[in-house]
């Protein structure tokens, strides 16, 4: 559980830039509403550089998982 929550929460840090819009421009037509560009901005920034973030991510996990197996090792 500790390792999804923790890839879970690093890949959305990741991808904030992103999902704020820092990253790229978007041309709307006239009429687009904003839950439009809310779910448009959403879904691109989870989803650009997706290969990146998940190995960035995996292996942020994976060290978290280790640092928490030491300490816990330690402190028995």
């Amino acid at each position: 559980m500790k390792f999804q929550m923790s890839f879970v929460i690093t890949y959305i840090f990741i991808s904030l830039p992103d999902i704020l819009g820092f990253t790229f421009v978007v041309q709307w037509v006239p009429g687009v509403t904003d839950l439009q560009k809310a779910w448009s901005y959403l879904t691109m920034g989870l989803s650009e550089n997706a290969l990146v973030k998940l190995i960035i991510s995996s292996l942020s996990a994976l060290l978290f998982g280790f640092i928490l197996i030491r300490k816990s090792r330690l402190t028995r």
